[in-house]
């Protein structure tokens, strides 16, 4: 089961009871934003209001995190919003409803550069808020998982590619598979080797001891651009704990997908983070591992595999097509990264 449900029930839509139970009266507007999410219009505010499927020691983890960043300083998220009886959620049919004060301001777009800047600030700076908390009930630890991690993935590969080989009948996506697999096999076995030879043990160890815990869905969708021109930090839903740095090979990639993959747009990113928060060059080191192993492909395949239906399949493998020029293109500027920064 993955962190957020597979199997989703239909959200039970929100009555009066459930805003009573957070203190809020004859809203002014109630109407949905997306998906179990509802903007809510009253004489308190505007406030998020979200229907999950999480248990309920998760949900607990995550509105105890918010509030140990507020009390850290680093005020620029969703602050959390408790019931009057104290909880972090009220109980309904298939779930719960959680409450947050709603961020206003715009959608942040990496390709501005703008925005870009504000979203590396805001992304260091709850780095340096991030530590310092206990290891709650609720929260998953990956500080020392990623050498065991990459291993099992890139033996993923191998599998499947032997598995594909001996089939006497290949379709297209399979074809692709046996051309693609072997560099991507080698990435796979490269970044094992980068990462044993960094200092990955000691910053793990150094994460642990400092209880880091990281956001782990960073994308231009969970940053909003508030009107004063800085960011802020949305939808915690997937927080862990883990290195810094994992956050930062996300954003990474994230921002240079939302452009051409350029050195120009890889060097932007990394100045607007280091603009609050230094990267040392231990960290680089891990970083450039992590950046060259081949997540995206052995994303799509561990779908396409598992996928029990050929019409799934089949979407998977238009997917795959779609993302080979964007793994190209990241992966020449991976040469890149690990000569300026990787090598340090």
């Amino acid at each position: 089961m993955s962190e957020k449900t597979k199997e989703q029930n239909p959200p039970t839509p929100p009555n009066a009871d459930i805003l009573t139970a957070f203190g809020i009266e004859k809203p002014y507007a109630l109407w949905p934003i997306q998906e179990s999410v509802y903007k809510v219009s009253c004489i308190q505010g505007d406030f998020c209001l979200k229907f999950v499927q999480y248990d309920k020691e998760k949900i607990d983890f995550l509105h105890d995190i918010m509030n140990y960043l507020l009390d850290q300083g680093f005020y620029r998220i969703s602050r959390p919003i408790p019931t009057l009886s104290g909880d972090s959620a009220v109980k309904t049919a298939g779930g719960f409803y959680t409450l947050n004060r709603w961020v206003g301001g715009i959608a942040c777009a990496l390709d501005n550069d703008f925005h870009l800047l504000a979203a590396g600030r805001c992304l260091a700076a709850f780095s340096c808020a991030a530590l310092g908390g206990e290891l709650l009930p609720g929260g998953k630890a990956g500080y020392h998982e990623w050498p065991e991690r990459f291993a099992q993935r890139t033996e993923d590969l191998i599998t499947w590619q032997r598995q594909t080989a001996a089939k006497k009948h290949r379709n297209p996506f399979e074809k692709l598979y046996l051309k693609v697999a072997p560099e991507m096999i080698a990435d796979g076995i490269e970044a094992q080797r980068l990462l044993a030879q960094s200092a990955y043990g000691y910053l793990a160890d150094e994460a642990l001891y400092y209880r880091a815990f990281v956001h782990r869905d960073v994308a231009a969708r969970n940053f909003i651009i508030g009107p004063d021109g800085e960011g802020w930090l949305i939808d915690f839903d997937y927080c862990r704990y883990d290195l810094p740095l994992t956050d930062i090979v996300r954003f990474v990639e994230r921002g240079m997908k939302a452009v051409v993959y350029t050195p120009q747009q890889l060097d932007r990113m990394l100045g607007a983070y280091e603009t609050i928060r230094k990267i040392d060059s231990e960290e680089y080191r891990v970083i450039s591992a992590m950046l060259l192993f081949p997540q995206k492909f052995w994303r799509l395949c561990s779908r396409y595999f598992a996928a029990p239906e050929d019409a799934l399949k089949q979407g998977i493998y238009y997917k795959l097509i779609n993302a080979m020029g964007q793994m190209k293109a990241h992966k020449d500027v991976w040469f890149y990264f690990h000569g300026k920064y990787g090598c340090r």
